[in-house]
């Protein structure tokens, strides 16, 4: 017996020297931890505190035993208000006996000072109590807290989210200023010149875009990484979203003479079409540029159940399998000398992956052996696309102009337009119906389709004469027929496909509004972007009014009435959205045409704020000064067109 106590005694002996071995070694791991460790027993009091968690909140770890964690940290939300007991994370991490991670929390400090901290709960299974034989839940005995003090770590955010603003607004408008002066010269300027000359500004504008290119990556990229990419999603028909990306890059693809194969493209997404157009483009882009001359680049969207599969395929090298998701990293490339050799920064998939994951869906790539790889990714598939949104009413107090036309959608079409400019539009189907309407209220003009059924339109335009409500309404023919001898008096000939400069100059001057040139107000802070605008405009006999404060263009469109406002939102006096609700306070400036062209990157709801008549937005140096200037030219001409051949 007493061989069997001295060994029970001695094995107690060692146990304990391990037990307290153990103690020392968890007490100094605790001890020397960089984060705060606080351990809680199952109503939230403290029962332990490392060094470092007393010295995060300002106390002694003696002072916060025994004490409510909750009441300790006073945890407050981003808005800096105080967050009730029952909904702090850990409170709620305790009850469900769940882990739980919180990014952005923040903490008090006994002097009353805040920190922002980034914290995990882990619940603490009690052993005594272990899961029983039937295999029944254990009860919590507590949790675990851990937390860091994250408040330089956000400091460094806010000073890189500062520097991309800076990047953003400082950089791309003087950017899209040089790319616009280049312009001039390499397509104006310079036509007779020294060929050396030429080249030099040729390589001057390739730079430029390539610099523009790689800035408008980077901000992506970060945008991307912060979780800060607005999207304006609603339904799209998969064909419109591919359709529009491989007009992109067709140009591209007849340099490198590869040719393009649209297949099936069936489905309708649930997406931001222009980020969606963006990653199609960045996709085709690299087949392209992958792709052998002679090549062939294929483009499908495929309806699943739940999705629409899109696939980009080319004929090039392929990409080996232990790359496959390399590729989609930041400046990464299969073969450094690619980067030399094709171009690009190495961000255009890691922009694709971004755009598609912040939609819910996946992007990957397939490469076999042999030559060739298809990108794919998937979107969430919707049931039916709602349409283009239709257009307000028209103002009564304006001119009105009746338009009788018998195919509905070029008389909806026409209307639309001289709305959006201004007009009052009476539509009619017939020769019968536009007498009835004149005769309730005689239009200020009135455009005629002489090939009307039944009564034609120039019977119609004679019984307008012989009325003496009507016989002095200015009449303009529309039609698909060459101008010819008019059996009865008339303003004015147009022929479709209508050139809508000509019919809003026609019916400037056939209703009194003075000076029917087209006019464009600028409304741009920056000098040298402004004369590089006006030089472009005037190439095309457009006249271009500029001012540089809200204040000014507000003054200045009430005496000018433009035509189109080409509009900055950063101002020296107030900001683009200022105007814009000052405008729609006037009846005739309230449908403007209007072109946003700033370097800010707009969510839906912005978009919304500044919307009068047809609007554009285009981003500096995502879109050059005579991208601008062409949508500018052909903003209302290709509304028309596609309804009035």
């Amino acid at each position: 017996n007493i061989r069997l106590t001295a060994g029970l005694e001695d094995l107690v002996h060692e146990r304990t020297h391990e037990l307290e071995q153990l103690s020392r070694r968890h007490t100094s791991i605790l001890d020397g931890a960089g984060e705060g460790i606080v351990g809680l027993d199952r109503s939230g009091l403290v029962t332990f505190a490392n060094p470092a968690a007393a010295a995060l909140l300002g106390r002694a770890p003696d002072d916060l035993v025994g004490r409510s964690f909750h009441e300790v940290t006073q945890p407050h939300d981003a808005d800096g208000e105080p967050i009730a007991a029952a909904l702090d994370p850990v409170a709620v991490a305790l009850m469900e006996e769940r882990r739980r991670s919180v990014a952005d929390g923040t903490y008090r400090r006994a002097d009353g000072s805040d920190f922002h901290v980034e914290l995990t709960v882990a619940p603490v299974r009690d052993s005594v109590n272990g899961a029983g034989a039937d295999g029944a839940s254990i009860d919590g005995a507590g949790a675990v807290v851990m937390f860091r003090d994250v408040t330089e770590r956000r400091a460094v955010d806010r000073m890189k989210n500062e520097f991309v603003s800076v990047v953003s607004h400082e950089l791309r408008t003087p950017l899209t200023s040089l790319r616009g002066a280049l312009g001039l010269l390499q397509h104006g300027l310079l036509r007779d010149t020294d060929p050396k000359a030429q080249r030099m500004v040729h390589i001057a504008v390739e730079s430029t875009d390539r610099l523009i290119r790689l800035i408008n990556d980077i901000l992506d990229v970060e945008r991307i990484t912060a979780g800060k990419l607005a999207l304006h999603r609603q339904a799209w028909p998969a064909e419109d979203l591919v359709g529009r990306a491989v007009e992109e890059m067709r140009g591209l693809a007849s340099q490198a003479e590869v040719h393009l194969e649209l297949r099936a493209t069936v489905g309708v997404v649930d997406a931001d079409a222009d980020r969606i157009v963006q990653t199609l483009a960045n996709l085709l882009s690299n087949a392209i540029k992958f792709s052998p001359a002679a090549g062939t680049v294929r483009v499908t969207a495929l309806e699943r159940d739940d999705d629409v599969l899109f696939g980009v395929s080319d004929e090039g090298t392929g990409i080996p399998l232990d790359q496959q998701e390399a590729v989609f990293g930041r400046f990464a490339q299969v073969d450094a000398s690619d980067t030399r050799e094709k171009g690009g920064s190495g961000l255009g998939l890691a922009i694709c992956r971004g755009i598609v994951e912040q939609h819910g869906g996946e992007i990957w790539v397939d490469s076999r052996p042999g030559p060739g790889a298809t990108f794919c990714f998937t979107l969430p598939k919707v049931d039916a696309y709602p349409g283009p949104e239709t257009a307000p009413d028209h103002d009564p107090a304006l001119p009105t102009v009746l338009v009788c036309e018998d195919d509905a959608p070029t008389r909806t079409v026409i209307s639309d337009l001289l709305g959006m400019h201004g007009y009052r539009v009476v539509g009619a189907a017939s020769g019968e119906e536009a007498l009835t309407l004149a005769a309730k209220q005689p239009p200020d003009a009135v455009l005629m389709d002489p090939s009307l059924p039944s009564m034609d339109g120039w019977a119609a335009i004679a019984a307008l004469r012989a009325d003496p409500r009507t016989r002095n309404v200015p009449v303009l023919i529309v039609s698909g027929l060459q101008p010819g001898v008019a059996p009865v008096d008339v303003d004015a000939w147009l022929t479709k496909p209508l050139d809508v400069t000509r019919l809003l100059t026609v019916l400037a001057d056939t209703v009194g509004d003075g000076d029917a040139r087209r006019r464009v107000l600028i409304v741009e802070d920056d000098p040298a972007l402004t004369q590089v605008l006006t030089a472009l405009f005037a190439e095309h006999g457009v006249t271009a009014v500029h001012v540089n404060t809200a204040r000014g263009a507000l003054r200045v469109s009430q005496d000018l009435a433009p035509d189109l406002m080409l509009l900055d939102l950063l101002l020296p006096d107030s900001d683009g959205f200022a105007l814009v609700d000052w405008l729609r306070e006037d009846p005739r400036l309230c449908r403007v045409p209007l072109v946003v062209y700033s370097a800010l990157e707009l969510d839906e709801g912005a978009k919304q704020r500044l919307r009068l008549g047809p609007t554009e937005f285009f981003t500096k140096t995502k879109t050059n000064p005579e991208e601008v200037e062409r949508q500018v030219l052909e903003l209302l001409d290709a509304v028309v067109a596609g309804a009035t051949r």
